[in-house]
């Protein structure tokens, strides 16, 4: 049985560590080492991981004296695994038991060097609110050559992943993206690889907190996000329809700003004038996203789209007829 490291980012995680060590200790499959990356906390996390490291020899505590941001863990996971294979999860997210072995199993059946998994998003601020995409065991082998940043099937985000630790040689998080450093990074795997399978199994549990580096109000840190997705543009350019799905997205994500300016989230009028601007100079990769995968609701989203880059003060109104909520 081949070693699979599970790496833990870790900054004052102490209300979520329980759950989420759990659910990596009650992996069905047992051969895993997890390398937990203490990123500074304040709290109580360190105490509580070194209980799980007395407890059980697969769990393993790296300490940063001093919080160095997600990058700088995750980058210091990549060089301190020992396994075979690795998955990166954050502290306040869980796993279904068969997270581990249904993609490794995957990887193995396929040939491959990656695996992609489903998820289930959960909203704090309700927990009976979820979402999550239909599941059917189902498996499809694709080129890297074909990954859609914009397709709701397939999630840039790291912990969808099992990565061969070999593929990741040279593959470094760049430490100046405090957010969104996931789409540059995985663009560069992409980059390396020639295929992937992507399992229809919902196996990640992806938590939403309003107050997060990725939601709620606004404050500078979230512009790091926007300059990943830059690089991560920068970086697929040799790949044709990669390249069109990133633009897609990164103007699609630049509509965030737009919403939260207008509904008086923290947004200053320089920088909802500059994202603006980018939303506009990108808003084409939108419509040629419709032209590529032509559907009712792409060509409809496409022409909302368009309108919202002439008058974008309609989109917010849009958001909140179409998820009836502020976010």
């Amino acid at each position: 049985m081949d070693l699979v490291t599970i790496a833990v980012a870790v900054y004052n995680g102490a209300k979520y560590l329980d759950r989420c060590l759990t659910s990596v200790k009650e992996q069905d499959y047992e051969n895993i080492e997890v390398l937990i990356v203490d990123d500074g906390s304040t709290d109580d996390s360190v105490d509580i991981i070194k209980e799980y490291c007395n407890a059980d020899p697969r769990f393993k505590l790296v300490i940063h004296p001093q919080n160095m941001g997600l990058p700088v863990t995750r980058n210091t996971a990549i060089k301190e695994a020992e396994g075979k294979y690795l998955a990166m999860i954050d502290v306040d997210d869980y796993l279904e038991k068969d997270y581990v072995s249904a993609m490794l199993n995957s990887i193995k059946r396929n040939n491959v060097r990656m695996c992609l998994c489903h998820h289930v998003t959960h909203y704090s601020a309700d927990s009976s609110k979820s979402k999550c995409l239909p599941e059917d065991d189902k498996e499809r082998v694709i080129s890297t050559a074909d990954f859609d940043f914009f397709n709701e099937n397939f999630s840039w985000t790291t912990w969808s992943f099992l990565f061969e630790k070999e593929l990741l040689k040279g593959i470094w998080f760049n430490p100046k993206h405090l957010t969104g450093q996931d789409s540059p990074f995985l663009a560069k795997v992409l980059k390396k690889a020639d295929k992937l399978v992507v399992l229809n199994r919902n196996l990640y549990h992806y938590i939403i907190f309003n107050d997060s580096n990725c939601h709620g109000d606004f404050n500078k840190r979230k512009l790091c996000a926007y300059k990943a997705w830059k690089e991560a543009i920068k970086t697929v350019n040799d790949m044709p329809f990669v390249h069109l799905t990133v633009c897609a997205r990164y103007a699609q994500q630049c509509t965030t700003m737009i919403r939260k300016y207008h509904f008086g989230m923290g947004v200053p009028y320089k920088i909802y004038k500059m994202m603006l601007r980018e939303y506009r100079k990108y808003v084409r990769y939108l419509l040629l996203y419709a032209v590529k995968k032509p559907s009712i609701t792409n060509i409809f989203n496409a022409a909302s789209y368009l309108v919202f880059a002439a008058f974008p003060s309609l989109y917010p109104k849009y958001y909140l007829l179409k998820y009836h909520e502020k976010s």
